[in-house]
């Protein structure tokens, strides 16, 4: 923290004091900035904390799946509806983790950090990352998962300046996948490494979580 305050030429007090909101927004990287305007003069900031801490899907593999393939596609097509499904609510993810229940063997799991994003092409390389990890020889996949965690707002990270900011095509893409396929149907326009999963995990109602019928219906 010293050395982002230095690059805004802040090494007193004084001069932290004297910046403004939105300076100290900006020096901190995020929205703590404002909160620590308010306590250098003794006001207590108000957190409205983020009703969710994970967002995920998981789903028993039928037979025809229980392969590395075959896992492997499902992965792909419950991280695009998940993505799809973060952006609806307006977040982003900063870590992404896959799991694989194995039959007769200890479950697979990986997981990494990642800037804050909500990109469904960067999470599809994130994912295609943690799966080089995955044992391919004599393994029988029987259920597959993958989870966001540490989800932040758009607003939240719209000050970071050492996030890596989305292009203006991803963004693009992005809107293109969601009204594609809230308009036509689902699986009107995916990324190929879910073509294999297409009819796999449908919308399930879970006990911790209430579908949205619009976003995640597969009718």
């Amino acid at each position: 923290m010293e050395a982002r305050l230095k690059r805004f030429k802040v090494n007193t007090v004084t001069q932290l004091y004297a910046l403004n909101r939105d300076q100290l927004r900006s020096a901190w990287g995020s929205i703590e900035g404002e909160r620590y305007y308010d306590k250098l003069r003794g006001i207590e900031p108000v957190y409205i904390k983020n009703a969710r801490s994970s967002l995920g899907h998981s789903h028993v593999l039928p037979p025809e799946q229980r392969n590395v393939d075959g896992a492997k596609a499902v992965l792909h097509r419950l991280l695009q509806k998940a993505a799809m499904r973060m952006r609806s609510y307006g977040l982003l993810t900063t870590q992404i983790s896959i799991k694989v229940k194995l039959r007769n063997q200890p479950s697979f799991y990986s997981e990494s950090a990642i800037s804050a994003t909500d990109s469904t092409l960067t999470l599809v390389q994130a994912l295609e990352t943690l799966w080089q990890q995955f044992p391919h020889a004599q393994v029988e996949p029987i259920a597959v998962g993958v989870n966001f965690s540490g989800l932040t707002s758009v607003e939240e990270t719209a000050y970071d300046l050492f996030a890596i900011k989305p292009t203006e095509t991803e963004k693009k893409l992005n809107k293109a996948l969601d009204v594609l396929n809230l308009k036509y149907g689902k699986n009107t326009v995916y990324f190929a490494g879910a073509h294999q999963a297409l009819k796999d995990a449908p919308m399930r109602i879970a006990f911790n979580h209430i579908p949205n019928l619009i976003v995640e219906d597969d009718g």
